[in-house]
């Protein structure tokens, strides 16, 4: 049995339900038993096709219109720090899913910006309201003989229909380092932290620093 296909689609995908329907059909003629031979299947015309894929695609646009998806709003980080001497300042923010420093699967970097000025604003991202949203601001400074690091992180969960401004601060040249998280919709005002890890995630030694206190390590030179 040899099947000869007129005018083949230019559309894989309907191209092959067209074919896989044909297929059925000719198996349930093989098991019916009867002997059929057929010489030509006529599939749809060009613009039969086009008429019938243009359909197509308004119902599956129709379909996803109607999915919901997550609210988000829109965070500001500003960092700043008081070191002097350095060779460069260079910021990383990462996104947890929990305390225990688990990633997400996906988009766990959130910014980065290396040889920074004193003061940066990044600018705005999206995140997911309704959520516990954690992140880590992590600071790296190198000096001439020396490297300096400090992370700070907390959790909070965003509002929608609200808009917020984290604040990173660097001070006593790399003593300590802080974040908090304000609502800048109308007023300015502090929000309150529904979870602040103990310790850091960006881990040096053996049991880690934590969360906001420095590291310092020399760099030896020959």
């Amino acid at each position: 049995m040899r099947v000869v296909y007129k005018h083949r689609p230019r559309s894989s995908i309907l191209y092959k339900a067209v074919k896989f329907q044909i297929g059925q059909a000719l198996k349930s003629m093989k098991n019916s038993r009867t002997k059929t031979t057929i010489r030509r299947i006529a599939l749809p015309s060009k613009p039969q096709f086009k008429s019938i894929f243009v359909r197509l695609l308004i119902v599956f646009s129709g379909l996803a219109s109607t999915q919901i998806y997550a609210a988000t709003t829109d965070l500001v980080l500003a960092t700043s720090t008081d070191s002097e001497k350095t060779t460069g300042r260079h910021y990383t923010v990462t996104r947890y899913t929990d305390t225990s420093c688990s990633k997400p699967k996906k988009n766990s970097k959130l910014l980065r910006k290396k040889f920074a000025k004193d003061t940066h604003e990044f600018a705005p991202i999206k995140i997911a309201t309704g959520e516990l949203f954690v992140f880590q601001v992590n600071y790296e400074e190198k000096r001439r003989d020396s490297e300096r690091l400090c992370a700070a992180s907390l959790g909070f969960t965003p509002q929608e229909g609200r808009l917020y401004r984290a604040e990173y601060q660097v001070s006593g040249q790399v003593s300590r380092c802080e974040i908090a998280v304000y609502d800048i919709t109308e007023e300015k005002q502090l929000v309150e932290a529904d979870v602040k890890p103990e310790y850091s995630c960006a881990k040096r030694g053996k049991n880690g620093n934590k969360n906001g206190v420095p590291s310092h390590s020399f760099i030896e030179r020959f």
